[in-house]
Parts: structure tokens; sequence; C-alpha cells
């Protein structure tokens, strides 16, 4: 009798129940090892955008002056990207210095470049930083640096 149940008390190794619950379970292995991966990509872009930013400066220059200036036009192609890796979309500035990017709605219209980064990216960001103007040879100049290139040549006359 002692055989019988001891008998009982060990699993089958063979039947297609196993097989399922073994090929269930590795999928749940998988689908962890990618919520893992996800959320280490966000605990990183959290780390990296809560560092300490100084305080604000504001340089008195708007698209409006760039574009009066000569330093930028209104065919000229813009890009806005604000995570490294993340989405670019694509933007315009309108003559009147507002700028346009679209979005899955379509394009939209706002009236200055860190309005319209914070809109999309759902949070408080400096568009100088994040937008950039596609030159002709592919490469592209973010509009911080057009903007600072502008102020040193006021400077110099």
């Amino acid at each position: 009798m002692k055989l019988t149940l001891s008998a009982k008390d060990v699993a089958s190794t063979d039947g297609p129940e196993i097989d399922t619950r073994l090929r269930l379970l590795e999928s749940v292995i998988h689908a962890l090892e990618r919520t893992v991966k996800s959320a280490r990509g966000i605990r990183d872009r959290l780390k990296s955008s809560s560092k300490a930013h100084g305080t604000k400066k504001h340089y008195g220059i708007s698209l409006l002056d760039l574009l009066q200036k000569g330093a930028l036009f209104t065919d000229d192609r813009l890009e806005l990207q604000w995570l490294k890796g993340g989405p670019v979309l694509k933007g315009k500035v309108k003559a009147d210095g507002t700028v346009m990017v679209k979005t899955r709605d379509g394009w939209q219209s706002f009236s200055s470049l860190s309005t319209a980064v914070s809109h999309v990216a759902g949070r408080s960001l400096n568009g100088w930083k994040h937008w950039r103007r596609v030159n002709l040879d592919g490469t592209a100049t973010a509009l911080e640096a057009i903007r600072d290139r502008y102020l040193k040549e006021e400077v110099n006359g």
C-alpha cells in the first residue's frame, strides 16, 4: 500500500497537459522579460529628464526674428525629437513666426517651439533644444545653434 500511495504523488512526465503548461510558462517568461526591458527604459528616461536644470534664460529672440534676418526660411524643413531614439516629427515655420508640427491628428500650429514640443511630449521642454533644421546635405542643425549664431552676429555687428 505504501508503494501505491507514493506512486500517485509522482507527476507523469508525458502527456499534452505538461507540454501545454510548459509553453504557457515560456510565454509568461518572455512577457516578463519584455516588461522588465520596457520598465528599465522608462526608468532611464525619467532619470535623465529629472536632472537638475539651471535657471531659465530668456534670449528675447523669436522665430520671426530669425526669419526677418534670413537666419531661417519658411521653406526650411524642421524636425522635432524630444527623446533620444524616440519619434521624429516633421515641422515647418510659417511666415508669421509660428511653428507647425505634423502629429497623428495632422498638422497643428503653435505660437512657439517650446509650446509645440511640450504639447506633443506631454511635459514642459525647451523647444530650442529639441527642434532642428534639416540642411540641404541631410545633416541637422539645432535651432538653438542657429539662434546662438544669430545672437553672435548681432553683437559683433
